[in-house]
């Protein structure tokens, strides 16, 4: 968990975007739903990147969320990401200690591990999730759950095509893992948050590092409520670069990530774009 703030207490819902138009668009409660702008198909799509299906949840107790915990910005301890680093200044204080005589190699190994501890213990996300196979109606259905087992996520896509301007649209489902209902309750204007770019380490276990951004932005596009209580949302993503890309959806950004039981989440994929 980590003590980030909300990203729209205190401030406007209401952004421009710059898919598709270069004039602001302005977004209401009554906003309709993305759909697929004509023409964006590709003679061979991308796909969402194949390999382990998502079981990081299994076996494991699930995170129920509380939707008080929301607007809780303080825990009340320095938290772990504070204590990990603390471990890591240490660990190479040992090292030092060592001397002239020490095994500069094996230091500098310690040095590293440590400080790979601290950097996974202070890390907002888990693994980036990969498609573990299956389709309907021959399009990949991808789902995996969210980073702390509150959520199930399922989506699919239109032709993940290269386009500068164009985007892909995702149809994204939420379901709370505790109740086996669809999430409904996200402010309507917010919706999920799509957040795409090219990661710097594919092999990463915290992939919050980036070669190069989506045109899209985070926080410019939003995948908005198909109806007040489908728990489906959808909305478009640009892929401007072929590569392998992360795409991370942001659930009840709108708050603080700071109690166990926060409905804040995310759930990030894997995406091949030719």
């Amino acid at each position: 968990m980590s003590n980030r703030s909300p990203s729209f207490l205190c401030s406007a819902l209401c952004f421009t975007t710059t898919i598709a138009s270069t004039a602001p668009v302005a977004c209401s409660s009554s906003s309709p739903p993305a759909t697929a702008p004509a023409g964006l198909t590709c003679s061979a799509p991308g796909t969402p990147t194949l390999g382990a299906g998502d079981t990081h949840c299994v076996g494991q107790p699930v995170q129920g969320v509380n939707q008080s915990s929301c607007l809780v910005n303080d825990a009340g301890t320095s938290g772990s990401g504070d204590d990990g680093g603390a471990a890591g200044d240490d660990s190479g204080d040992a090292g030092d200690d060592g001397g002239p005589g020490a095994d500069s190699a094996a230091a500098a190994a310690a040095a590293a591990a440590a400080a790979a501890a601290a950097a996974a213990a202070d890390c907002d996300y888990g693994a980036t999730m990969f498609w573990g196979g299956g389709a309907d109606g021959g399009s990949p259905v991808v789902e995996g759950d969210d980073d702390d087992c509150k959520y199930h996520v399922a989506w699919t896509s239109t032709p993940i095509c290269q386009s500068s301007i164009l985007p892909v649209i995702f149809t994204v489902t939420v379901t709370n893992l505790t109740t086996g209902l669809p999430v409904t309750n996200i402010p309507a204007d917010e919706g999920i948050l799509p957040e795409a770019f090219i990661p710097t380490n594919l092999d990463a276990a915290c992939d919050d590092m980036s070669t190069h951004v989506s045109p899209t932005g985070f926080m410019s596009a939003r995948l908005l409520q198909t109806s007040p209580t489908s728990g489906v949302y959808t909305g478009g993503v640009v892929f401007d670069q072929p590569g392998e890309w992360t795409v991370r959806f942001h659930i009840h950004e709108e708050c603080y990530d700071v109690l166990d039981d926060s409905p804040h989440g995310h759930a990030a994929f894997h995406i091949t774009v030719p």
